[in-house]
């Protein structure tokens, strides 16, 4: 596993990780942590759950997917990602980041969080392919990868 590289997973990317949904990336995310160090959030964890249900409400998943699903995920979080901690003041910074860039990109709060955890890993590489967060890491100098039309280097 290569060290020079850290990603840090936003939801979207860590559901493409999971392939329950056929989309654009999945390959691209299981690449990376097959080979890299990723890195989560708490609240990686609780959008993903909140997806999780969203997709069980549609019917898109399963109950035996759902379950199967969780199950992965906290075996994941025990032994493939690293989960990272809020940092200091995080919710300070989000709202300074809102503030600062809010009046020409339409941020949410948690895009907001997930950019500042994001900032504190050196090295740290946001996988994402939400156009404002790429918009807004562009703007403060903070590396992105976008699973859906890059390819790992």
């Amino acid at each position: 596993m290569s060290f020079d590289k850290r990603y840090y997973f936003d939801t979207n990317a860590l559901i493409k990780y999971y392939a329950f949904k056929d989309e654009k990336g999945i390959e691209i995310t299981q690449k990376i942590v097959d080979n890299f160090p990723v890195f989560i959030s708490n609240l990686t964890s609780l959008e993903y759950f909140k997806k999780l249900m969203d997709f069980f409400r549609k019917k898109e998943i399963n109950k035996s997917n759902l379950k199967k699903l969780t199950q992965r995920f906290y075996e994941d979080t025990e032994n493939r990602f690293i989960l990272i901690a809020n940092p200091e003041n995080i919710f300070f910074d989000a709202q300074q980041l809102i503030l600062t860039y809010g009046k020409t990109n339409n941020i949410s709060a948690n895009d907001a969080l997930h950019i500042c955890i994001a900032k504190c890993i050196p090295n740290g590489i946001i996988v994402t392919s939400d156009r404002v967060i790429k918009n807004i890491c562009d703007k403060i100098q903070l590396a992105t990868f976008d699973p859906e039309s890059e390819e790992i280097l």
